[in-house]
């Protein structure tokens, strides 16, 4: 099945690329990435996150390695807990220089 992109009258319609499950994947190693990288900035074990987010290590574990991703309401804690914004966790926005 095709998807086409929203078109004016008039204009042709162009398909709009499906995400693979690759390149869903890859996204979510990428955030996990960048909690990694900013958890270990701040010093924090995956325990000590966990317990600011409400959830198990095992969680966090998960989202570092790609396996997950945080739950709709993990994400204001874990972003709170980073001292960073939900753009900047999913990779919209750069990364904060280090202190």
């Amino acid at each position: 099945m095709t998807i086409f992109a929203h078109a004016s009258p008039g204009d042709r319609l162009r398909p709009v690329p499906r995400v693979t499950s690759e390149q869903r994947a890859a996204a979510r190693g990428a955030l996990g990435e960048r909690l990694l990288l900013l958890r270990r900035r701040l010093g924090l074990s995956q325990a000590e996150l966990a317990e600011h987010c409400g959830v198990s290590q095992s969680a966090v574990s998960a989202w570092e390695l790609g396996k997950s991703e945080p739950q709709f309401l993990d994400i204001d804690p874990l972003c709170e807990a980073l001292g960073v914004s939900y753009a900047v966790l999913q990779g919209a926005s750069p990364l904060p220089s280090r202190p």
